[in-house]
């Protein structure tokens, strides 16, 4: 839901609704969903905070996702609370928060908080970063997580494994978040940009969310 938001607003629109995998809304359904976006996110507690994220409002998420009481997917909200404080070129407190969180969540089953460390530790330990996201691949095996999936994608492609990344990004889409807009302009995904894995998989998904869009959207608006 959160997504095909954001993608009505800033681009094609996503090829499932998030958090609710092969739902494909009807026409009149999808302008409600977005004029309404921020009622609608609020009601999932974790959604508004979630959409700021990939609406480039990482202050404002992160301000949100810090003031939410607990317990609401507390390894989500963790995970994303650090993603905030990366994104706001605040690494160092964003990796000393994350390691409180894996004190408090030693067994995160969806992924997310290990996939969150790889992340931060892909610039300064890239090897306890590849070791990470290997071990994510297990945890996501028994419990499909998108957002541990494009975690560890951003994690990959800053360890410039473009092909690993590639395939984590096709996992984040395939399991409910197939976001195009983030996809191109999350600087996390820079250092594969040219790769012609990952054009070629963008290539595909901006296509399908045109198709979509076309679909939703037939007259246009």
């Amino acid at each position: 839901m959160i997504c095909t938001a954001l993608e009505y607003f800033e681009g094609p629109p996503c090829l499932t609704v998030h958090g609710q995998q092969g739902t494909r809304p009807r026409p009149g359904d999808c302008r409600a969903l977005s004029a309404g976006i921020f009622e609608q996110c609020a009601s999932r507690r974790c959604g508004a905070p979630c959409y700021r994220h990939w609406s480039g409002g990482d202050e404002e998420a992160l301000a949100i996702f810090r003031s939410m009481p607990g317990p609401v997917l507390p390894e989500l909200v963790e995970a994303n609370t650090a993603f905030a404080l990366l994104r706001l070129e605040r690494r160092e407190e964003g990796l000393a928060y994350l390691r409180r969180a894996l004190q408090r969540y030693p067994n995160d089953l969806s992924g997310n908080l290990p996939a969150m460390e790889a992340l931060l530790l892909a610039p300064s330990d890239p090897l306890a970063a590849t070791r990470l996201v290997a071990s994510i691949r297990q945890s996501t095996t028994a419990n499909p997580s998108h957002h541990a999936a494009y975690f560890a994608a951003c994690a990959s492609a800053r360890l410039r494994h473009a092909r690993e990344a590639v395939q984590w990004l096709r996992e984040a889409a395939a399991t409910g978040f197939p976001c195009y807009s983030l996809f191109a302009r999350d600087p996390n995904l820079d250092p594969i940009r040219s790769d012609p894995e990952f054009q070629s998989f963008m290539a595909e998904l901006q296509k399908s969310s045109v198709s979509l869009r076309r679909t939703l959207f037939p007259d246009g608006k």
